[in-house]
């Protein structure tokens, strides 16, 4: 799915001043590779190894000469970062810290200069790089996944667990209904589960919608046809708000909270229909929603769990988390864990 990588500052240092971009080219969502903000302010660990290369001194023709390919390596390696927010100072050495995290909270790997003493399993290097046979750097192939709870939790994880802020996208999502709850309780507990590499409690939205009820490309022709489609609106997302108090409670760990948004019926913009789960590190594409269809009489129900692309990330985030406010039918609700 998306990986995270603790990258050595002082590595990222040496490819900047000798101009070698084929590592930095292979993170970003894109790629299926993040950068952890680790230690916090990360990029400004990156500058101060660069400037002390130099004695500090910011006029150094070498330093006028390799910052703007500095910066150009942190523009892409700072997109989408993970945010672990550990302090340390600049006086420790990173790779033993970054040891000590990974034992605690794992990366996927550690990306460094040169390897441990003793050598460390998880630690990669330059070299790793040109090895197809390294499971750290090499991502194994995105897989068609079962469309059971268990599953589709799993093989969420990876992205869940270092996200900060998730939106579960599902215009079809019923609360009241078996196979859509023990999808949504796996995957809010895959959220809340620990150790995780950030917040011990993500922020979690569900996104649902009032399409169901209406035909499609049914619209109202006159004020007081509008006024009714208003009124029937409303009535749908009560219930789905009544079904979500009644039934998602207990499906919520204790200290966690979701938050329930139900949209209108899209008008004349993009009709609410794919289902995604989108992150403050990434998304993923759900071609068939997040319920349960593993039963017996579908036991081969499979679903294509898709990483999004940057340019679809960006759209569907404006879409569904930046201008969502206005178009709820009734006010967003909060529902906490029994």
């Amino acid at each position: 799915m998306i990986y995270e990588y603790a990258l050595e500052p002082a590595l990222v240092v040496d490819w900047a001043l000798a101009g070698l971009g084929r590592c930095v080219g292979q993170f970003g969502l894109d790629h299926r590779r993040l950068v952890s903000d680790f230690p916090k302010d990360w990029k400004g660990q990156v500058y101060g190894e660069f400037l002390a290369r130099f004695d500090y001194d910011d006029g150094h023709p070498d330093v006028v000469s390799s910052q703007p390919i500095l910066d150009a390596y942190l523009q892409l390696l700072t997109d989408c970062m993970v945010p672990r927010r550990i302090d340390l100072t600049y006086s420790v050495a990173w790779l033993d810290e970054a040891i000590k995290e990974h034992t605690a909270r794992p990366f996927h790997a550690i990306f460094a200069s040169k390897q441990s003493a003793p050598p460390h399993p998880d630690i990669i290097t330059e070299k790793s790089v040109d090895d197809i046979r390294e499971k750290h750097w090499w991502l194994p192939t995105v897989k068609t996944t079962r469309k059971s709870a268990a599953e589709i939790g799993a093989a969420l994880r990876p992205i869940l667990q270092v996200a900060s802020e998730i939106h579960i996208i599902d215009p079809y999502f019923d609360p009241g209904k078996k196979r859509f709850q023990d999808t949504f309780a796996e995957i809010v507990r895959q959220s809340a589960a620990l150790p995780r590499a950030v917040s011990p409690h993500p922020l979690i939205t569900l996104v649902t919608g009032v399409d169901r009820e209406f035909k499609e490309h049914e619209r109202p022709s006159n004020e007081h046809e509008e006024r009714e489609r208003l009124k029937q609106e409303r009535n749908v997302a009560a219930d789905i708000l009544h079904k979500a108090r009644s039934d998602l409670p207990a499906l919520i760990p204790a200290g966690v909270t979701v938050r329930l948004v139900v949209l209108k019926k899209a008008v004349r913009e993009d009709p609410l229909h794919n289902r995604f789960v989108l992150t403050d590190v990434g998304g993923v594409i759900l071609p068939y929603g997040v319920d349960d269809y593993d039963r017996e009489e579908d036991h081969f129900a499979v679903d294509d769990i898709i990483p999004m692309s940057r340019g679809i990330y960006d759209e569907r985030w404006a879409q569904y988390v930046e201008s969502v406010k206005g178009r709820a039918v009734i006010d967003p609700e909060t529902i906490a864990g029994d």
